[in-house]
């Protein structure tokens, strides 16, 4: 073992920080990056397979597991594959779906075999994730002399933050619980005020937007990164090709407000380095 090397959430919102936030879940991310992980896995599998050309107990552990789990790319979520759904009274199936005990998974006969393959594929594809987002943030470069990727940023600061957490569960923190609620209390009122003040300043930029919902990410993107461009509108209005990649100019464009009119807009350039 060589240590902590990466987190892959981390790694993935500095790659794209545009996500929705369960898109950066290990199951949504290994559906997204599916093409390049199976490429990561074939050069590592090709790299390994020349070093031990000359073993061929190495060899034949190689080919079984191309056999068995080379195109093996996608991780099923946790729920998905232990979650149980209530039966409803008149028999039917209830939509909320029960989760069993982690412990209970271990120790029950009839899902242990299930729970190893699942804990297994779980540690493979974090490595191969892992490596495949190490060579999309060598891709995105910054201005920093010192740091020329995102990769070098990411192992400057990131890492060592990632490596702290997992100390933090490992070992655990001293929590004074009457403090703490003290604080939430406290915190919570700041909270509200915060929002108000937010939500004030909204109002005075843009008069119309008072259904805004600071609970929103669509409408926070909306509202935070500008320039945008329009790729297609739920409106009947009818809107030629030449027109549909062109700017929109706030002060021309009509005002439609946040409710009643869906709009998807590409964001430019934005960054939140």
């Amino acid at each position: 073992m060589k240590g902590f090397g990466g987190d892959t959430m981390h790694m993935a919102r500095l790659a794209d920080p545009s996500r929705l936030g369960f898109e950066y879940s290990l199951a949504q991310l290994s559906k997204i990056y599916a093409d390049k992980i199976n490429d990561a896995k074939e050069k590592i599998i090709n790299h390994y397979t020349t070093a031990h050309q000359n073993s061929p107990l190495h060899l034949n552990t190689l080919d079984i597991y191309k056999d068995l789990f080379q195109n093996k790319v996608m991780k099923k979520d946790i729920l998905t594959l232990f979650g149980t759904q209530r039966t409803l009274k008149s028999g039917g199936a209830a939509k909320k779906i029960d989760f069993p005990n982690i412990e209970d998974i271990h120790t029950n006969s009839s899902k242990i075999s299930e729970w190893v393959e699942y804990s297994s594929f779980d540690a493979e594809i974090t490595y191969f994730l892992r490596e495949t987002l190490a060579v999309e943030l060598c891709k995105l470069k910054t201005d920093m002399p010192d740091m020329p990727t995102l990769y070098h940023l990411y192992h400057k600061y990131w890492l060592p933050f990632g490596e702290l957490l997992t100390e933090i569960e490992r070992e655990g923190i001293k929590i004074d619980l009457m403090h703490l609620k003290n604080i939430q209390l406290q915190a919570e009122k700041d909270c509200a005020m915060h929002e108000k003040k937010f939500l004030q300043w909204v109002y005075s930029i843009q008069e119309d937007a008072k259904e805004f919902n600071p609970n929103s990410t669509q409408q926070m993107q909306h509202l935070l990164f500008a320039p945008y461009y329009q790729l297609k509108s739920s409106t009947t209005t009818d809107v030629s090709s030449d027109d549909e990649d062109k700017p929109i100019n706030p002060e021309t464009e009509k005002k439609s407000g946040y409710v009643g009119e869906v709009r998807v807009f590409k964001v430019e350039n934005s960054s939140v380095l």
